[in-house]
């Protein structure tokens, strides 16, 4: 099991610290440290596959708004589900500064780094326009799950 501490890095772009926000519930992301440890070698795998590829390649900030999510956390997430890939680190709610390269973003995901998600869903807001978007690792003998969700 590694052992980081929040500023240590898992990629060139990602510390640790990045998987342990919450948007949505701030104050029960506080917590998130303390049962991270067995989850980390998900995240580093999560980083190394899919989010730093994305940030080669797009040369743009990608911002993480759920990563890693405990027990409590996820409870309190609305629209989670129990058996959530945040609860073992293989997902990440993300976004850029600019919203317009999300469909990029999420066509070079499917397309480029096939068989290295499980789940990748574009997420657009009530205008119809790109919001976020969650992508998860793969999971053995799944198939991948791709979708627009407005």
């Amino acid at each position: 099991m590694l052992l980081l501490k929040p500023d240590d890095r898992l990629t060139a772009n990602y510390k640790l610290k990045e998987f342990l926000v919450s948007d949505r519930n701030p104050d029960l992301a506080g917590e998130l440290y303390k049962t991270v440890a067995p989850r980390i070698e998900n995240l580093f795998m999560l980083c190394h596959l899919i989010l730093q590829p994305v940030s080669d390649k797009f040369k743009v900030s990608i911002h993480i708004s759920s990563g890693y999510r405990d027990q409590r956390l996820n409870a309190a997430t609305k629209g989670s589900s129990p058996t959530s890939s945040h609860r073992k680190g293989k997902a990440a709610d993300i976004f850029t500064d600019n919203k317009d390269l999300l469909p990029d973003i999420f066509a070079f995901i499917r397309d480029q780094l096939r068989g290295l998600y499980f789940e990748l869903f574009l997420y657009l807001d009530e205008k119809g326009n790109p919001d976020f978007i969650h992508v998860s690792t793969a999971t053995h003998n799944r198939p991948e799950r791709v979708r627009i969700v407005d």
